[in-house]
Parts: C-alpha cells; sequence; structure tokens
C-alpha cells in the first residue's frame, strides 16, 4: 500500500513539472467536498421520481423494492465493515447498493464507491445507469474501468491530448468507479506491475461493492476473502456483497473474514416469497433431446431457452429454425451484434409480437428481459435461480381471463450434457442434487435459505487456494501453500497463481459485422494523430470483438495442412506499430472471407475439433 501511494506520488509529481495541462484537468475534476452527499442526493432524486410515477399507478412490486432500499439505508450510519444485501431479481439491487454506498460514504468520511461486476457482459449498462442518475452535463463522477483492447503506445512527436476519465483510469482518483471483478482483484490487489500499483492506494476509504458475488471463483475465496479483511482492517474500507443468491459466506463455514458481517435486509425471506413471481418445473429424471425441446419451444409465442454452452445454443438455434421471431445469443457474437439483437428483442416482447431467444449464460445477470416462459438446461443453483429473474420480471404476466399469474421456468436435462470443467461442474453436480429432493416441492427454491447447504458443499470441494510455484533454496521448483507464500513476499509468484479466469484470452476483431465502421475506426487507429481520437476509436472497436483462450489463436494463426493460417494480424494495427517501431498490439481479426452469420455470429466452416469449441 505504501509502495502503491510511493509510486502514484512519483508519477504525479513527473506530470506537474512535465505536463502542467493534465495537473490542472485533474484539479478541475477532483472531487468535492461533500462528493459522497451529493451524489447520493442524486440517487434519491431518482428514487423520489419513480416513488411519484408509482403514485398514479400504484403497484406492490414498487412498494416492496421502497421498503428495501429503507431497510438498506437505515443501516448507513453502522460502523464499516462487512455487509451483505440479498435481494429478490427484480428488487431494485443495483440503485439500491449504490445509495447505501453512498450514504455510508458520506457517514464516514469515506472518498469513493469502487463498484465491481463479474461480467464484462454488464459493466457497460451499469456505468450507463450509474451515469445517468449521478452526472450532470460537463461532469465526470463515474470511471467506467475495463477494456479488452487496452494498447500503450510509444509517443513519437505526436500529440498529447487526454480527458478526465483517462487520467481517473491511472490511479481510480474518481468519485464512483465501476470495475470488473478480475481488474479489482487479480490486477490491483495481487498485481504486480507498477501501472496497476498506482490504483491500489486509492482503494483506501473506499465502499467496495461487489456485485452477482455468488459468481467469486470458490478456488480464490479464501484469499480473496483476505485481501477483502485487509482493506477492512487497515484501509477504512466497507465491502457490501450482493447477489439474488447469497452464498454462504460466513465465519462458521470457515471463512473468518466475515466475522460480525451484517444483512442490510434482514428479513430478506419475506421479501422472496412476496415477489415470487414464476413456478418451477423440474425434468431431470430423463435427457430431453434437441428435437423434441426445439418443438415445445416452435409452440411457444415467447419463450427463453439458456444452455450451458456455445456449441449447445449454436446447435439448438438451428433446430429451431432461421425466422425473423427466432434469436440466437452467445459469446460467438460481437458486442455490438448482442446489442442490436437484444433491442429486437426487447421491442418484440413489448409489442406482444412472437419471440424465440436461444442463449448462453450470458443474458442471466444484468440483462432487462422479460419472458412468459424460460427454460434453463441443469446447471448450477444460483444459475437457474438467475435465469428465473428473465421470467415475469415486473409480475405483470396475466391469463386470458386477466388474472395475474406465475410465468413458468422449466428446469431440463438436455442430451449431450457436457459442462465446463472445475468448478462449474462440480455447482451442476450439488445442484442436480439438491432439485431432485425439492422435485414435489419446488416452490422451495425461492427461499433464500435453500442456498446454504449448496454452497456450503460447493466451499468444501473447490475453496482452497491454489499452490504457488517457486524456486528453491537449491534452486529447484517448489511450491508453497497460498497464505505462506503471501507473507513471506513471494508477491509475483503469488500474483502469477491467482487467476480469475483459466488461461489467457486473445481478441479478435470481427471485420464482417458492420465492415465499413469497423474500417473506418481501424484507419482512425491507424492515422490519427489525436490522441483523444485514436482513443474513442479503440472503445469503440470493443464492440467488434470476440474473446477466444490464447492457445485456440495460436494454432489458429499457424499454417495448416499447406493452408494458410485462418486468424491473420490486423493490417492497419501492424503499420501503425512498424511506423512507432513498437511491437503490433496482440490482437487478430477474423477473416473477412469467413462466415459471420447474422444470426449466430462465428460460424465453423470446416471440421475441426479446436475451431468448433468456440
Amino acid at each position: 500500500m505504501l509502495f502503491s501511494a510511493l509510486v502514484d506520488a512519483d508519477r504525479l509529481d513527473t506530470e506537474s513539472h512535465g505536463t502542467l495541462s493534465k495537473t490542472e484537468l485533474r484539479a478541475r475534476h477532483a472531487a468535492e467536498p461533500l462528493e459522497m452527499t451529493r451524489l447520493f442526493e442524486r440517487v434519491q432524486a431518482e428514487m423520489d421520481a419513480k416513488a411519484a410515477l408509482d403514485a398514479s399507478n400504484p403497484q406492490s412490486i414498487n412498494a416492496l423494492r421502497r421498503q428495501m432500499y429503507a431497510s438498506a439505508l437505515s443501516h448507513s450510519a453502522d460502523e464499516p465493515g462487512f455487509f451483505r444485501l440479498t435481494m429478490p431479481t427484480g428488487g431494485g439491487k443495483t440503485l439500491t447498493s449504490l445509495a447505501f454506498a453512498l450514504q455510508h460514504a458520506h457517514q464516514h468520511r469515506l472518498r469513493r464507491v469502487i463498484y465491481a461486476v463479474p461480467f464484462t457482459t454488464i459493466i457497460d449498462q451499469t456505468a450507463k445507469d450509474f451515469r445517468r442518475v449521478l452526472e450532470q452535463p460537463g461532469e465526470f463522477k463515474v470511471l467506467e474501468h475495463h477494456s479488452n483492447l487496452e494498447v500503450k503506445e510509444k509517443k513519437v512527436g505526436e500529440e498529447n491530448q487526454t480527458t478526465a476519465s483517462d487520467l481517473a483510469t491511472e490511479n481510480w482518483d474518481a468519485p464512483v468507479i465501476v470495475t470488473t471483478t478480475v481488474r479489482l482483484f487479480q490486477e490491483t490487489l495481487f498485481g504486480t506491475r507498477t501501472s496497476q500499483l498506482r490504483r491500489l492506494h486509492n482503494m483506501t476509504g473506499s465502499v467496495i461493492v461487489l456485485d452477482e458475488v455468488q459468481s467469486l471463483p470458490a478456488h480464490l475465496l479464501e484469499p480473496t476473502l483476505d485481501a477483502l479483511q485487509f482493506l477492512v482492517k487497515y484501509a477504512q474500507c466497507s465491502i457490501v456483497l450482493c447477489t439474488a443468491t447469497q452464498p454462504a459466506l460466513n465465519e462458521e463455514l470457515g471463512f473468518p473474514a466475515l466475522k460480525n458481517i451484517r444483512d442490510l435486509v434482514p428479513n430478506a425471506a419475506f421479501y422472496f416469497d412476496e415477489l415470487k413471481r414464476v413456478s418451477y418445473e423440474f425434468r431431470l429424471d430423463e435427457a430431453t433431446t434437441w428435437d423434441d425441446l426445439a418443438q415445445e419451444l416452435k409452440a411457444e409465442p415467447q419463450v427463453l431457452c439458456i444452455v450451458n454452452t456455445r456449441q449447445h445454443a449454436h446447435y439448438l438455434y438451428l433446430k429451431l429454425g432461421e425466422s425473423v421471431e427466432n434469436f440466437h445469443l452467445s459469446t460467438n457474437m460481437c458486442p455490438a451484434h448482442r446489442k442490436r439483437e437484444l433491442e429486437v428483442i426487447r421491442t418484440r416482447l413489448k409489442d406482444g409480437l412472437p419471440c424465440r431467444v436461444i442463449s448462453t449464460q450470458l443474458i442471466e445477470a444484468g440483462i432487462d428481459v422479460d419472458f412468459p416462459r424460460v427454460y434453463r438446461a441443469l446447471g448450477p443453483l444460483e444459475a437457474i435461480v438467475q435465469a428465473a429473474g428473465r421470467c415475469n420480471r415486473e409480475g405483470k404476466l396475466r391469463n386470458a381471463a386477466g388474472k395475474l399469474i406465475d410465468g413458468q421456468v422449466i428446469v431440463f436435462l438436455p442430451e449431450e450434457h457436457k459442462l465446463p470443467k472445475g468448478d462449474y461442474e462440480i455447482r451442476e453436480s450439488l445442484s442436480r442434487s439438491i432439485l431432485h429432493t425439492l422435485k414435489h416441492v419446488p416452490e422451495k427454491l425461492h427461499a433464500p435459505d435453500v442456498f446454504l447447504p449448496y454452497f456450503k458443499d460447493v466451499y468444501a470441494r473447490v475453496s482452497k487456494a491454489p499452490p504457488v510455484k517457486i524456486n528453491g533454496q537449491d534452486g529447484q521448483p517448489a511450491e508453497l501453500e497460498f497464505h505462506t507464500a503471501h507473507s513471506r513476499l513471494h508477491f509475483q509468484q503469488v500474483s502469477a497463481a491467482f487467476q480469475m479466469i483459466e488461461g489467457d484470452m486473445m481478441p479478435v476483431i470481427i471485420r464482417g459485422y458492420e465492415k465499413e465502421k469497423v474500417t473506418a475506426l481501424l484507419t482512425t487507429i491507424r492515422d490519427s494523430p489525436r490522441k483523444s481520437e485514436r482513443q474513442d476509436a479503440w472503445r469503440a472497436l470493443q464492440q467488434y470483438t470476440i474473446n477466444i483462450y490464447a492457445h485456440q489463436a495460436k494454432k489458429l494463426m499457424t499454417p495448416q495442412d499447406g493452408k494458410p493460417p485462418f486468424l491473420t494480424p490486423v493490417p492497419e494495427l501492424v503499420e501503425r506499430a512498424s511506423r512507432l517501431q513498437v511491437d503490433p498490439p496482440e490482437i487478430c481479426q477474423w477473416p473477412e472471407t469467413a462466415v459471420y452469420d447474422p444470426k449466430r455470429g462465428i460460424v465453423a466452416e470446416f471440421k475441426d475439433d479446436l475451431f468448433t469449441s468456440l
């Protein structure tokens, strides 16, 4: 922590002497004395506006949301430490957690709120929502810090423009930061590069909100919670663990860091029962074939089916058939493509038009869609409940007679039930066992305490921290327990062991989707002398990339059987790197000659196990 402060102070001092314009820009956007108070007032104004709107047509679900919001705020004066916010899906968790964090920061003179989400698929929407509520024209209050494409460029006599956001990205000096759990833990708390360390000291005096906390990798929970405990004990931080499926994280289950954790909504079970909007049906005794499932989906005018892998989504969509009424969503589609499809899906749902969607798990968290009927392939218990959050979300579903009814969630065992190995597979196995015990009482899945034995078993099986590889005293490879290696200051080796995502990823630019726009962005990156224009182009280009494992990319970039490589370097980036005399970024492109399907995204054109596993 001290080294972080020293590194940042050194960089800022150098900047003040060499680039006064940056120092002045930082000063213009420095936090005001009552920053947290003013930002909370804006959230409260948003909630008051919603309450006024609801008054003209009162909805019981909105009254319950306001009760949970008030309950959380009533704890804002509590002493800093660990807090737990358990709210049903659709209960308003995002704004409630933000409001608590800001008010708690005000009460205890804390400096900022750091809001961490597990999925890059939802961070854009979260940051957009926060800006809409917290920022006024010309203001910079919310830093969105994540990037699949971060390229350091050598300055060669070019303009050195920058923005308040660029500067805050360097050291997290902003009132509200929206980032990913990977960036928060793997790159900041356990990172070792000086560019990462600059952010660490500015985490002091923060309220750190961890959204969808059940998604934290179980095998890293012990070092993760130890790091959070350090921040609470020595860095004046408070931690808020948020989810609709709160994991059994408490002292009794072997997590001493969570001693005396406090619930912001103590009577959560009441709200889960009151906000029950779906009924469950379990089909687990025998597998459902893709053909039978497709026929059943065809009979539904509006339906969502979530499967566990991209291969399954691809295959089931083909069984469902090409139609303007049918949709496919997976990370085989670039973000811009997915976003456009979601806009069409939401419009069709709103207008009552036929809409059948086959999706991977990407739709389960933070994606606001509302279907009357949802199918979910057997998977982790928390994923099933998250899937149910896309069903009858507002509780407005009615039958032909106009009576309010529950949405339907069908959990089925698919044929070829292949799952991602490791943590996901273990969670599915435990989920299957619990669902069998609930076969005749599926309504019990609505109770939050059903997750206690489930998560207890998950952590008992996979919560051991990974060993840390070091060079022994004799120069030979050796291993230490994670905690021991950390306490002996093997920071680089500990950082290498703390991997939240297994395997390095490589971004692949999709030139076949909105080709002219992608080419224009790459041309800007290659030719523009203005740093701000290039940075804007990089950010926009993220919407036209997919990520694949580096080992997959390496094979696809290698000539096979006399054929040229399938993936190739990006010419514009290679040309720019050559001009600057630096190595080109590790980014490749999907060939324009290859299929990029308007519904399915990247599509295999040849037989190759590696390729089709994408």
